[in-house]
């Protein structure tokens, strides 16, 4: 048995008024024709590194932090061509963060294999066509990771893994003109995850309603973004369900889709001068507990974000730089360890890969009872410690995610999933009942509990005494 709970946290005395300002740092200016960023504790050292994909090159490189964000460029692959998108998983689930990868041109995915100590073996794990997007998620709620990905050719299609690192191939929509973006996340509210695919030549946005492990039903979320081409999903509102996000390049569109938590939406305008709008992301980048929304646009060289004043209203549009010539996409993540979000940006025209610091400075405090959501992501240690024949693990989550949460054996194998599925932020309880997935009763030793995050991962140690 295991039972899972949401903790909102009440009482924190103040809605903060913060002037947010940004200084430029950059990592790397010869990422010829620089395309995708993203940023995570690589090498579980405390820090965080920072991972790049640049098209004219065909690299995918990763930026070792030093622990004060001066950071060493290491090659991992030179020969993904058209290289356009990466994320971190421990894709084989052996306890250190891989790399997966797409080529637009090459039409392969790669899995680049971490032994632990940052020296990757690359494997090409799947080809299509094109690659646009790709996604690491748990469709089939096996324990293990499959590979979602958008071919710009024709379709999205998810590559099951059957538990040793073979992929099949299953797909989910075809005759898409030119899909853009793929992500997944629950969007009806039954906790298995759907997905959904922005389309540039359709000008839609499509969700894909997981109805079976192997079947996708479709439906139209937005028909009236024109030039689709890139998605984030976050609980905007704060009210438990998962809303999407998107930047549409023809119509240099900034967008949400409010969700009902069954499958329906609500489009909301946030911006419509963001020239050839084509990344989307959000965080809480002046630290007043909702989410903004940040964008990376390539016609005006604009990163920018939009400020939320706490009812969901993007009145004020704030600079982070002006001058990322053909910004292709923005990341955001706290850096530098000083407990505010900072931003990352890859630009395509002048080829870098560059950080901007929040220097968020608080100017005034409201007193009022606000809702209060973790800062950083937690796991703290289970209790009671030792267990018999229950415990409690308690995790916190500072932005939506979909989360993993595992019990390990002393030799490292998996005989438990407690948690698989997408979460808005907040404090979370679960509970293990000392039993593996089959339901017997485990023997007494040393276990390890594991949460992984689209951003990080976490591992505590417990014991078991019968």
């Amino acid at each position: 048995m295991k039972q899972f709970i949401m903790v909102l946290v009440l009482g924190i005395s103040g809605i903060i008024y913060a002037q947010v300002e940004f200084n430029t740092h950059i990592i790397n200016h010869t990422a010829n024709g620089a395309t995708g960023v993203y940023a995570v504790d690589i090498d579980e050292d405390g820090d965080i590194d920072v991972i790049s994909t640049s098209f004219g090159d065909a690299i995918l490189a990763w930026y070792e932090n030093d622990g004060d964000e001066v950071f060493e460029r290491h090659v991992i692959d030179s020969t993904i061509t058209g290289a356009v998108y990466a994320r971190a998983v421990d894709l084989d689930n052996d306890g250190d963060m891989d790399i997966i990868s797409g080529g637009f041109n090459s039409g392969r995915v790669t899995w680049h294999e971490n032994d632990g100590s940052e020296n990757f073996t690359n494997h090409v794990i799947l080809t299509v066509n094109a690659v646009r997007s790709l996604v690491a998620a748990d469709l089939d709620v096996d324990g293990d990771w499959d590979v979602v990905v958008a071919d710009a050719s024709c379709c999205i299609k998810w590559y099951e893994n059957d538990g040793n690192m073979n992929f099949s191939g299953h797909t989910i929509a075809v005759g898409l003109a030119n899909p853009r973006s793929v992500r997944v996340g629950d969007l009806n509210g039954d906790n298995d995850p759907d997905v959904v695919a922005a389309v540039y030549g359709n000008n839609t946005i499509y969700w894909y309603e997981n109805v079976g492990t192997t079947e996708f039903f479709p439906h139209i979320l937005s028909n009236n973004a024109n030039g689709a081409i890139t998605l984030h999903l976050e609980d905007l509102d704060n009210d438990g369900d998962t809303d999407v996000l998107s930047a549409s390049e023809a119509d240099n569109k900034i967008a949400w889709y409010e969700s009902d938590g069954f499958g329906l939406f609500t489009p909301h305008i946030i911006a419509v001068d963001a020239m050839r709008a084509r990344w989307v992301y959000t965080a809480d980048l002046d630290n007043d507990s909702d989410m903004d929304v940040i964008s990376a646009a390539r016609d005006d060289n604009h990163v920018v974000w939009y400020e939320n004043n706490g009812s969901q209203g993007f009145d004020h549009t704030h600079v982070i730089s002006d001058s990322a010539p053909s910004a292709n996409s923005v990341f955001a993540i706290d850096v530098d360890g000083d407990s505010d979000i900072d931003v990352l940006s890859a630009s395509f025209g002048d080829h870098r890969i560059a950080w901007y610091e929040n220097q968020l400075v608080v100017t005034d405090i409201e007193e009022t009872d606000i809702p209060s959501l973790p800062s950083t992501i937690q796991l703290s240690q289970n209790f009671p410690n030792p267990l018999n024949p229950s415990t409690t693990i308690e995790y916190h989550l500072p932005a939506t995610s979909w989360v993993k949460l595992n019990i390990h054996n002393s030799n490292g194998q998996v005989i438990r999933t407690l948690v698989n599925s997408s979460h808005s932020p907040g404090v979370y309880h679960i509970q293990w009942d000392g039993k593996d997935e089959t339901g017997n009763p485990v023997a007494s030793g040393v276990y390890f509990y594991q949460i992984q995050t689209d951003h990080h991962k976490l591992t505590q140690k417990m014991l078991l005494v019968r």
